[in-house]
């Protein structure tokens, strides 16, 4: 399982799927947002769990209400407040005081002003939205150290803002607007009437001056900074049925509601996520594709950190590079044409030079890339190509065989980019020069999830994507005892292993291969076994960039064995429950991930010692028009190309539709597909019982019912 969430299920993973409704607006159907973590995760409009009194009014502060609060736990940023009858008025926007008498102020829904409440009248908050007391006291605020396996804890973590408190000060008093009063290790100082306060409160000031929770102040910044090291520590100990994000991404959401919170997050990100981390261009993916949508403001004023940062270095650059990626995919459109200045393409076009850290490389090809899926941008990347003495993507290509793997990412990409955007007149496609002679077997284009990359020989799988691409081989095993190998060319989170047809690819919901029964997995960066999106761990290494993976699958003797750089693991027998024989070898990749596979048309490195097996290429044959890997906008424009029969199943357009469902009566269904169906896919209603209807020109003598079907 990625750490995606899994989109309309409940539990499980990281990322949030994009499926299930109740999640954040955005790609998800059906009222969905980006699901996961029980599909509630950054959910606002679920209505509150349990409500519990927080405190009561106690007077105005600009346009905000300031609160009393009268129980010892501490609220979330942003956690919503009501009055009786459950009405939401606001949301908790600053926390100050003293250390056992604080107040909240209350910025409030759109059409409400102070001097319609109430004085004392009551204020409540939904309990999950509260943080115990102690997580602030000094001596209290440690980090729950990354586990292997273990799960991040509750709504813990290094305290509301990162260690040593973290919490903003108040907004001054009410006639001036200054700062007041100090808060938990926030901006406040003493509350005056128009500044941001010296040292002690000022009277009646929205902070009513006061001490902080700890002498050490955070800025914003520290905090941002602290969270985001926090999500980079415990990344690889969340794993499945998690009920919620850790502490580190609930904090970070709430900071980024407001653009200065978000610019903070992406400074952050530029400047902490190390170089060597091998998540850290994920974390950064999950950071800001977890965060609410940025401003046009916001998003230009990140392009403008090319011409505005300072000390840089590989670090900074491919973090940038990294976040600039993102953001061309998650706006892609007019903002994403506002984003390609001529300053950001020249930046981007530059990183390509000779003597560029690779991974600067990397991950600015990565960003041209995602630019040019809007076709006005692919369109002025092109042209600013053609200046070039020498195109730089055709040098870059070079390294596709680069026993460096940070170069060989580059190659693979310069290359993915000629066949696939930025095509060269007169440049041969790179499926028309592969060598496929000695290939049998290969990943299977046509039984693959969306965006994954599959190399001309189809050999090599890369993601680039957000979702947790995976893929199956071409080659079907029943019986006998098989082994194959990987390279793996990136250390990150891929799940590599065995799967049957019945294994399903959801992709953006997080699910991939060891995610059902049907399948299981090998996880060499959590050092996890993945079978029924439940995980075991194991006693092997944590694979780099030039591990090999080993995968053998014995049917005879019901037993799957891993191994990593020829060390065995133990034998697992838990996927034959479900599935006993129709097995592939499959894989499953998140973000930025690429590997190679070796299915015997290259000697092993690591062949099984204590018993006889067989490679897929000695046994398999593939024709020769089954060997091209085309590039996707020829695919696409093939498959325009093919007629479907009008009586084809609207599921499938391989056989005949000939089912009616009951009792919704929707047609349109082949057997095959209606067998497999447990709701109508027009109307969602659950399936009592199918109808063959039979072809009157066929049946003109056979007695089957009075409206020529039967029922099945």
């Amino acid at each position: 399982m990625s750490f995606r969430g899994r989109g309309g299920g409940g539990g499980g993973g990281f990322r949030g799927g994009r499926g299930g409704p109740g999640g954040r607006g955005g790609r998800g159907g059906g009222g969905g947002g980006r699901g996961g973590f029980n599909n509630n995760r950054f959910s606002r409009d679920d209505g509150p769990k349990n409500i519990i009194p927080l405190g009561f009014y106690d007077y105005p502060c600009q346009e905000d209400l300031v609160a009393k609060v009268e129980v010892e736990n501490v609220p979330f940023f942003n956690a919503p407040i009501y009055i009786e009858g459950e009405k939401q008025i606001g949301k908790v926007d600053e926390i100050f005081g003293h250390l056992r008498d604080f107040y909240v102020s209350i910025k409030l829904m759109d059409n409400m002003k102070p001097d319609g409440f109430q004085p004392k009248q009551k204020l409540f908050i939904d309990s999950a939205k509260l943080l115990p007391l102690a997580r602030f006291l000094p001596g209290n605020q440690t980090r729950k150290p990354a586990g292997r396996v273990g799960k991040p804890g509750g709504r813990g973590g290094g305290g509301r803002g990162g260690p040593g408190g973290g919490f903003r000060g108040g907004r001054g008093g009410p006639g001036g607007g200054g700062r007041g009063g100090g808060g938990f290790g926030g901006r406040g100082g003493g509350g005056g009437f128009g500044g941001r306060g010296g040292g002690g409160g000022g009277a009646r000031s929205c902070g009513r001056g006061g001490a902080a929770l700890t002498d050490r102040k955070i800025s914003l910044s520290d905090t941002v900074d602290e969270l985001v090291k926090e999500t980079l520590e415990i990344i690889g100990s969340i794993v499945d049925n998690e009920p919620e994000p850790p502490n580190s991404m609930i904090l970070l959401h709430d900071i980024t509601d407001k653009p200065t919170g978000w610019i903070q997050l992406v400074k952050s990100l530029i400047r902490v996520v190390p170089l060597e981390h091998p998540m850290g261009p994920s974390v950064i993916t999950l950071l800001l594709d977890d965060s609410p949508l940025p401003t046009k403001d916001s998003v230009l004023e990140v392009a403008d950190m090319i011409t505005h940062s300072i000390r840089r270095t590989p670090k900074r650059e491919r973090n940038l590079c990294v976040i600039l990626g993102c953001l061309a995919e998650k706006l892609a459109g007019p903002s994403s044409i506002a984003v390609l200045s001529d300053v950001t393409l020249g930046y981007l076009l530059g990183n390509l030079d000779e003597g560029i850290h690779p991974d600067v490389m990397l991950f600015s090809l990565i960003a041209l890339e995602k630019f040019a899926q809007t076709s006005e941008n692919k369109a002025t990347i092109k042209r600013k190509l053609a200046l070039y003495p020498e195109n730089p993507l055709t040098r870059l290509e070079r390294h596709i065989d680069s026993k460096e793997f940070i170069l060989r990412q580059v190659g693979f990409c310069a290359r993915w980019c000629l066949d696939n955007y930025f095509l060269i007149e007169g440049r041969k496609y790179s499926y028309e020069v592969a060598d496929v002679s000695n290939v049998r077997v290969m990943l299977n284009t046509r039984d693959v999830s969306e965006y994954l990359k599959i190399s001309s020989d189809g050999l090599e799988a890369r993601c680039d994507a957000y979702s947790f691409e995976s893929v199956r081989c071409t080659f079907q095993v029943n019986q006998g005892c098989w082994y194959y190998e990987v390279l793996i060319i990136t250390p990150g989170v891929m799940q590599i292993g065995w799967a049957t047809k019945d294994s399903n690819f959801l992709s953006h919901e997080g699910y991939g291969i060891g995610d059902d029964a049907y399948s299981i997995a090998f996880d060499g960066c959590r050092k996890l076994i993945w079978h029924n999106a439940r995980s075991m761990p194991h006693d092997l290494h944590i694979w780099k960039g030039g591990s090999v993976l080993g995968c053998l699958l014995d049917l005879d003797a019901r037993e799957v064995i891993f191994s990593l750089d020829g060390v065995e693991g133990g034998v697992l027998k838990q996927v034959f429950g479900s599935a006993k024989d129709g097995f592939f070898a499959a894989a499953s990749f998140m973000s930025f991930q690429q590997c190679r596979f070796n299915f015997g048309s290259a000697p092993f490195a690591f062949p099984p010692k204590n018993r006889q097996f067989m490679s897929f290429n000695d046994h398999a044959e593939l024709k020769d028009t089954d060997k091209i890997v085309l590039p996707r906008h020829l695919f696409l424009e093939q498959l325009r190309k093919l007629s479907v029969r009008e009586d084809s199943c609207t599921l499938c357009f391989d056989m005949k539709a000939t089912i009616r469902i009951e009792p919704c009566k929707h047609r349109g269904f082949c057997t095959v597909c209606a067998a497999q169906l447990q709701f109508c896919p027009m109307c969602r209603a659950e399936i009592v019982s199918t109808v063959q209807e039979v072809d009157p020109a066929t049946t003109s003598s056979s007695p089957a019912s009075e409206d020529g079907s039967e029922a099945t």
